[in-house]
C-alpha cells in the first residue's frame, strides 16, 4: 500500500470511530459501577443513622449532574466497604450507593443545592459534614473509630468463645461477641457530624457540636454457665476479662388462673435490678417449667411474655429460688385460624405470618395457619406473600370463643 493510501485508510478509521463515539454518547446513561439503589433505604441502626428512621426518596431527581469521589483511611488507604447515603436540603433522602473496592463512589447530584454525603460504616468516622458540589472529583478522608479490644477467659484461664458483649460509650451502644479464640474488637463510632441538609431537621441524631471524647467504655459480658461481669475498659487498650462461675439458676413453673401450665410459646425474662441492661431469657417447656441460667449473684425482677403479651411479673427473685408464677389469664385459650386468599378468593400457600401467636408461620396448601391456646386480646399480624406488600391485620379476639376463623384477602397485585 502506498503512503497516501495508508494515510487515507487511517483517516477513514478515525472518522468511523468518531461516529461510533457520538452514537454511544446519545445512549441513555448507563448504571454506575457503584450499584446505586433507587429504592427506599432499609431501616438500619448504626453510625450516622437516624434511629432507624426511613426517609422517602427525593422527588428532586432530574439533574444529569453527578457526585464523584474517593474515600480513604489515613492508616489503611482506600476504604473498600461501607455504604453512602446522599441527602438533599431539608434532610430529604436522595439515593444510596456502596463504596467501591478502591474507595470510589458516584451518584446523581441533587437538582438544587449541595448534595450531603453520609457514610455508614461500622469502623470509621466522618471527621466533618460532607456537602459536595457536582461534577468535581473529591478526595475524602475518614478517621478510624476508637475501639476496645481484649480476650474473654473463664475461671481456669480457658478461652470463652461466643461470649455476648454489650459495649456502651456515651450514647453509643453496640452488641458483639467474642470469636473462636475468645478475642474481641469493638469499634465505637460516634454519631456523624451534622451537615447543611440537617439544618431544618430537629429530630436528626447527628453531632451538632464537638463532644469531649470519653477515654473509656462500659463492657457487659455474658456467657453460658458463667456469671455476667461489667467493667470499665480504656479505649484502645487490650484487656483480659475473666468470668467467674455462675450463681445457681432460678427455676419454676408458669401457670394460668385455671391451674394449667402455659406452653412453649411463653418465655421468662430476668432483669438485673442493679443494671437493667443485663437481661436473661428462658423458654417454658410443655409442662410450664423454666430455668434461668448464667446469673450473677444479684437480685432480679421477672416477666413472663407470651404472644407479645405480658402474663405475669415478679418484683424480686434471687439465684437458687424455686418459683411458681401465676397469671391472671387461663392457660387454655382459643384456637385462632387465619385463611389467606388472593383477590379472587383462591387460597395462597406459603405465605408467611408473623405477630401475635405466630413466628415465621407458613400457610398450607389451603392458605391456612393455626394457633392454639391463644389468649383474648388485640393482636397485629403481618402477612407476606410473593410480589406483595406486607398486609397488616388487627385481630380482636374475645374470651371463650373456642375456635375463631379470620379470612384475610390480599390485594390483587399479590399472586
Amino acid at each position: 500500500m502506498t503512503r497516501s493510501r495508508h494515510v487515507w485508510a487511517l483517516a477513514l478509521v478515525g472518522s468511523i470511530a468518531a461516529v461510533l463515539v457520538a452514537v454511544w454518547s446519545l445512549q441513555p446513561e448507563r448504571a454506575s459501577s457503584s450499584r446505586e439503589i433507587d429504592a427506599e433505604p432499609r431501616v438500619e441502626l448504626g453510625p450516622g443513622s437516624n434511629h432507624g428512621e426511613t426517609r422517602r426518596p427525593s422527588t428532586l431527581r432530574g439533574s444529569s449532574k453527578r457526585i464523584r469521589g474517593r474515600i480513604s483511611d489515613s492508616d489503611s488507604g482506600p476504604l473498600a466497604e461501607g455504604r453512602i447515603d446522599f441527602y438533599c436540603l431539608g434532610s430529604v433522602y436522595h439515593v444510596s450507593t456502596a463504596v467501591g473496592e478502591g474507595g470510589e463512589f458516584e451518584a446523581p447530584a441533587c437538582a438544587t443545592g449541595p448534595t450531603c454525603v453520609r457514610l455508614v460504616h461500622p469502623g470509621v468516622e466522618q471527621p466533618r459534614g460532607w456537602e459536595l458540589e457536582p461534577d468535581t472529583m473529591v478526595d475524602l478522608e475518614v478517621d478510624a473509630a476508637p475501639k476496645i479490644t481484649g480476650v474473654i477467659v473463664g475461671p481456669e484461664g480457658e478461652i470463652v468463645p461466643g461470649a455476648e458483649l454489650l459495649v456502651q460509650r456515651g450514647a453509643t451502644r453496640i452488641a458483639s461477641s467474642s470469636d473462636a479464640e475468645g478475642e474481641f474488637a469493638v469499634a465505637l463510632p460516634r454519631a456523624r457530624p451534622c451537615d447543611r441538609c440537617d439544618a431544618d431537621d430537629a429530630e436528626s441524631s447527628c453531632r451538632r457540636e464537638p463532644s469531649p471524647d470519653s477515654e473509656s467504655a462500659r463492657l457487659l459480658v455474658t456467657a453460658p454457665r458463667l456469671a455476667p461481669v461489667e467493667l470499665e475498659l480504656a479505649i484502645d487498650e487490650d484487656a483480659e476479662v475473666e468470668l467467674a462461675p455462675a450463681a445457681p439458676p432460678i427455676r419454676g413453673r408458669v401457670l394460668g388462673s385455671d391451674g394449667e401450665p402455659f406452653d412453649e410459646r411463653a418465655r421468662v425474662l430476668a432483669i438485673n435490678r442493679a443494671r437493667d441492661h443485663e437481661r436473661h431469657a428462658a423458654a417454658v417447656d410443655e409442662h410450664g417449667r423454666f430455668m434461668l441460667e448464667g446469673l450473677a449473684d444479684a437480685e432480679y425482677s421477672l416477666r413472663v411474655i407470651r404472644d407479645e403479651r405480658e402474663l405475669a411479673t415478679l418484683a424480686l427473685a434471687r439465684p437458687g429460688d424455686e418459683l411458681s408464677l401465676r397469671s391472671d389469664h387461663a392457660a387454655r385459650g382459643s384456637t385462632l385460624i387465619l385463611a389467606i386468599a388472593n383477590a379472587d378468593g383462591e387460597p395462597i400457600a406459603e405465605a408467611r405470618v408473623d405477630g401475635g401467636p405466630w413466628r415465621a408461620a407458613i400457610s398450607d396448601t389451603e392458605g391456612v395457619v393455626e394457633a392454639t391456646a391463644v389468649l383474648p386480646g388485640i393482636y397485629t399480624v403481618r402477612v407476606r406473600a410473593d410480589d406483595c406488600d406486607v398486609v397488616r391485620e388487627v385481630l380482636d379476639l374475645e374470651p371463650n370463643v373456642g375456635e375463631w376463623l379470620r379470612r384475610v384477602q390480599l390485594p390483587r397485585s399479590c399472586r
